[in-house]
């Protein structure tokens, strides 16, 4: 008799799945092998590409109640929504386009889209509302800031120190160089 509660089948298909593993790792191979072509022409289509690109945003934990209309806002920026720098596409750099969230919501936290630079050096754990400023366990307060792949840290007394270092160092040292 077929089972008729969700729940129940899922634990059965769940169970099943895994006493058939090698035979469903066998018969998946021999699809991939039969359909290379098609799988290959399907994954340059539109909708594969989205369709990965939100499962993978679901993966890292980006959780927001429409990923449509994120997924539309991501595709049509061209600039990031911090520095301000156009986006440069192709392989991972300073300038690829990211989408920056908080890891501390389950929901809804979807902040910016940003380039990879300015999301590293946007951490949210800085504790201090201001980007690359945090607070540390001995009471000092740090400023970090990744360029051109080399870190840059100091450590001050006051959040005041920390956020009038960051104005000068970043003037002289990032927007500068424009």
């Amino acid at each position: 008799m077929p089972i008729t509660d969700p729940i129940e089948r899922a634990i059965y298909m769940k169970e099943y799945f895994k006493k058939n593993k090698e035979k469903f790792a066998i018969y998946d191979k021999k699809y991939r092998e039969k359909n290379k072509g098609k799988i290959e022409a399907y994954r340059q289509t539109p909708a594969f590409k989205k369709s990965n690109r939100i499962s993978n945003w679901k993966s890292q934990g980006i959780h927001v109640e429409d990923m449509e209309i994120l997924y539309k806002w991501f595709l049509e920026a061209t600039h990031c929504e911090s520095c301000n720098l156009k986006f440069i596409g192709g392989k991972r750099n300073n300038l690829t386009k990211c989408i920056d969230h908080d890891h501390n919501l389950e929901f809804n936290n979807f902040r910016a889209i940003l380039c990879n630079s300015c999301n590293t050096n946007q951490k949210d754990n800085n504790t201090s509302g201001i980007p690359n400023i945090s607070l540390e366990k001995n009471g000092s307060w740090r400023y970090r800031r990744m360029i051109n792949k080399k870190k840059h840290c100091k450590y001050f007394k006051t959040k005041q120190e920390a956020i009038a270092y960051k104005k000068e160092f970043e003037a002289t040292h990032i927007y500068s160089h424009q």
